[in-house]
């Protein structure tokens, strides 16, 4: 069994609707299943951001709460 997961904290959860989470990994386990994991990455990635963008324009905070990394379990 395989699980991705796309992990918000609490701040940008409350300003971000359940299905932008679920189109950017819908953009993602689909490109895997084509054999496009770097596709579907970038994809969800590009989802994500544009949103993010839009409540949290670059530059408006100086300080990360969460570590600007991807993990992988």
């Amino acid at each position: 069994m395989r699980y991705a997961e796309i992990v918000a904290d609490g701040v940008i959860d409350e300003k971000v609707t359940p299905e932008v989470w679920d189109n950017a990994m819908n953009a993602l386990v689909s490109a895997i299943k084509q054999g496009r994991a770097g596709d579907g990455f970038v994809a969800a990635v590009e989802q994500c951001g544009a949103v993010l963008a839009q409540h949290f324009p670059p530059g408006a905070f100086r300080q990360d709460v969460l570590p600007n990394k991807l993990v992988e379990i």
